[in-house]
């Protein structure tokens, strides 16, 4: 009523209802007189204060109730100022997450950045039980497509990386009404899995949906996305706590509005860029390429940063990089007639500082082009020299296994359509195989405030970290280093040429000692060629099972007079060819091959296009394979072949042996160096030696991870090893760093598993 009540009298009971509501003890059970004030401020009931007296105390009487009265009216001012500014801080700590969300969304520039801060936001205003997802809507407004879910499993989060529009969700639900849905209690609703996949129904069921809901993502009457919540218990929403996530998502839909049309005009941007330039890299023999373009900071207009490769006469190549000042259409335009009068006046047979020269006549006569840079070079392989010229341009490097220079020696020039400049001038220098000539653009090297020779020497120092790499991993390794750490207000071009040497050919008496050598020429010939580490491996592995079988098998009779020749080159694909030739008479295969005999099998597993021809009578057999380009993997940092080595190899054992450790869980034999027709029947002597003297149910170890290859024969002392060591009751435990050729090699020629682990390093 509003009023206060005074009651007095005779005792009344104040039994509880029920167990439920029976009060705490101590509380009088009954009264002999009670009182109720009202606390009210401003005709607004804020609460109620209340009063007791038990039976063995005196009634209340009205001077009492007035004295109460005036401490109600002054609690009720309390009461009042504490909800006031418990409401003020609520409200200051919404409008303060509601301002960083905007800031947030506002900075963000790509849909998954704008999903992810938004369901940040969203997590802080309903709580870290909850899971926030955020889903795009896919131009054919048939599917949504997740920018942002978190919570859960990996396995659960791809379940709902996907959803079509006929999935029966309140996600899809509230994109095709329109409309936000507000499920505060799901067992109040239909199944809430009701026609859903198995695997999506189960999904919810092992999150424990309690309470969800779902926000279309609006603008300008659009529906873009949809954000959705859902908790694992039961949610009261509050009309303040709608209102929030209502902000938010608005913010968020127009956040992912400008997200979705930058990236547009970025695609755009990037198309008619890539346009411009090269459609793909020539496939050539002796030079290896790799190229990167790298759209600046602002991204969403077309770059003027270009580079191009030209076929000339005499296996010469040119190779040519450009910036062009500015950005969007008009600098495209520019860089693509640049690029192309370059080409054409190279085609002409112009070295590069006259090449130059013309292109600085046609930029001249080129609205848009005035100031802009180009850096040229020609390489001759077959010479061994590369000649270049700079207008305005940073000086290409040249990157070499002992580091890497700047080719700065003919001066920098001056940018083109600069009127009274003096003439380019050409530099020159030696190339050798195995050398990579980087070129590059500005943006690869200047930053604000810092001096040129600084960004020069930066990348240069790069450059020579990454100096074994092959082009494809030393281009990529050079852009993650230099601009790991700076924005990149402009675009990069850059663009890497490895020299590659001529095929390699040699022969080589039949002896199983020279194999060693044959090795490390061919390390040092695929290091020049810019192979990918694995497909090094892959080549070594066959390779030399293919001279060992020649050496083997060819000459069992008279391995005095026999002779193997091999070659080995690379394709303008990529690829390697090898071929490997003998002039004896190989044995036929034994019924039994015991431990040995897959040398063809491993070639056939390591390479393609696996061909063994023998030749009538007793002209001799030879193999051929090819070792397909290989996706592009950690930089080959292979040993170089030691000087004077002239391509036969040096006789030795590769310093091969094997050492014994006996520790507490059983001696363990640790086998050093290389294994392979030379050494391996050495070292099964040794291991099975040792073997022989353990007593049935002992355990012993042959540690391979010091060993650095391990050819067939050497899987066929491990195999001959294992079982040897079954049959007299002895565990035999092998073990193989993973990566290394003795892994690879035992993983391919197919020995048992359960016969081997691989141990991390």
């Amino acid at each position: 009523t509003g009023r206060s009540v005074l009651r007095a009298g005779s005792p009344a009971p104040a039994e509880p209802a029920g167990p439920a509501e029976r009060p705490e003890p101590g509380w009088p059970l009954s009264l002999l007189s009670a009182m109720a004030i009202p606390l009210t401020v401003r005709g607004r009931l804020l609460a109620v204060l209340a009063l007791g007296r038990q039976t063995d105390a005196p009634s209340f009487h009205d001077d009492d109730r007035a004295l109460v009265e005036e401490i109600a009216a002054r609690a009720a001012l309390a009461v009042d100022n504490a909800v006031l500014l418990a409401d003020e801080r609520a409200a200051a700590h919404r409008l303060s997450l509601l301002q960083r969300a905007t800031a947030e969304l506002s900075a963000a520039t790509t849909p998954v950045e704008v999903a992810q801060a938004a369901a940040g936001h969203i997590r802080a205003l309903t709580g870290p039980a909850s899971r926030v997802a955020v889903y795009e809507l896919d131009p054919s407004h048939r599917a949504l497509s997740a920018l942002a879910i978190d919570g859960g499993s990996p396995a659960g989060r791809e379940l709902w990386r996907t959803l079509p529009m006929s999935t029966p969700v309140v996600a899809t639900t509230a994109v095709n009404e329109r409309r936000p849905i507000w499920i505060e209690d799901v067992t109040a609703q239909p199944p809430a899995d009701r026609g859903l996949a198995p695997e999506l129904a189960a999904s919810m069921r092992e999150f424990g949906l309690a309470a969800v809901a779902a926000l279309p993502l609006t603008v300008a009457g659009r529906v873009v996305g949809v954000l959705s919540v859902a908790w694992p218990e039961v949610r009261r929403l509050s009309a303040t706590d709608k209102a929030m996530l209502l902000a938010v998502a608005e913010q968020c839909a127009q956040a992912l509005d400008r997200a979705r049309l930058y990236r547009a005009e970025r695609g755009i941007a990037e198309t008619l860029q890539l346009s411009l330039l090269p459609a793909q890299l020539p496939a050539l023999e002796r030079l290896a390429l790799a190229a990167h373009y790298l759209p600046g900071a602002e991204g969403s207009q077309a770059g003027g940063d270009w580079y191009d490769v030209v076929e000339l006469a005499d296996h010469r190549i040119a190779i040519a990089v450009g910036d062009v000042v500015g950005q969007g259409p008009a600098a495209a335009a520019v860089m693509g007639q640049l690029r192309s009068a370059l080409s054409t006046a190279l085609l002409q047979g112009c070295s590069p500082a006259e090449a130059l020269e013309l292109l600085d006549r046609f930029a001249a006569r080129l609205p848009g082009a005035l100031a802009s840079t180009a850096a040229c070079l020609v390489v001759d392989g077959t010479a061994g020299t590369v000649r270049w010229a700079r207008a305005g341009h940073p000086p290409a490097l040249l990157v070499t296994p002992g580091g890497a220079q700047l080719l700065d020696g003919a001066g920098s020039g001056t940018v083109l359509g600069a009127p009274g400049r003096r003439p380019y001038t050409e530099g020159t220098a030696d190339i050798a195989p195995g050398a990579t000539l980087l070129l590059y653009t500005d943006g690869l090297v200047e930053r604000r405030g810092e001096v040129l020779d600084v960004g020069l020497e930066r990348v240069r120092a790069a450059a020579a970290r990454h100096a074994a790499a092959d082009p494809v991993a030393l281009t990529g390794g050079l852009l993650a280093e230099v601009l790991a750490d700076a924005a990149q207000p402009d675009d990069v071009a850059l663009i890497a040429a490895r020299l590659l040497p001529e095929p390699l050919t040699a022969r080589l008496p039949a002896d199983p000692r020279r194999l060693s050598g044959i090795r490390r020429v061919v390390a040092a010939w695929t290091a020049a060629a810019g192979l990918p580490g694995d497909t090094a491996e892959d080549l070594q592995l066959a390779l030399g099972e293919a001279l060992a079988n020649a050496v083997e098998h060819a000459y069992a009779a008279s391995p005095d007079d026999g002779e193997c020749r091999y070659r080995v080159a690379r394709e303008a694909d990529g690829s390697v060819r090898v071929e490997v030739r003998d002039t004896g008479l190989w044995r036929p295969p034994p019924a039994d091959r015991g431990y040995r005999g897959r040398g063809l099998e491993l070639i056939e597993a390591l390479g393609t296009d696996v061909e063994v021809v023998h030749a009538p009578g007793a002209a001799g057999t030879t193999v051929r394979f090819r070792m397909a380009p290989a996706v592009p993997g950690p930089a080959a940092r292979l040993e170089r072949a030691p000087a004077g080595d002239g391509g036969g190899g040096t006789a030795g054992d590769g310093g091969t042996s094997v050492t014994v450790h006996d520790e507490p869980g059983g001696p363990r034999l640790e086998v050093h160096g290389e294994v392979d027709l030379a050494t391996a029947a050495r070292v099964r002597r040794q291991v099975l030696a040792r073997l022989e003297q353990l007593a049935p149910g002992s355990v012993a170890t042959l540690d391979l991870r010091p060993t650095g290859y391990l050819a067939s024969a050497g899987v066929g002392l491990v195999l001959e090893a294992v079982a040897r060591a079954r049959r007299a009751g002895v565990e035999l435990r092998v073990l193989a760093r993973p990566g290394t050729p003795p892994a690879r090699i035992l993983a391919l020629a197919g020995v048992d598993e359960q016969a081997w682990e691989e141990l991390q390093a």
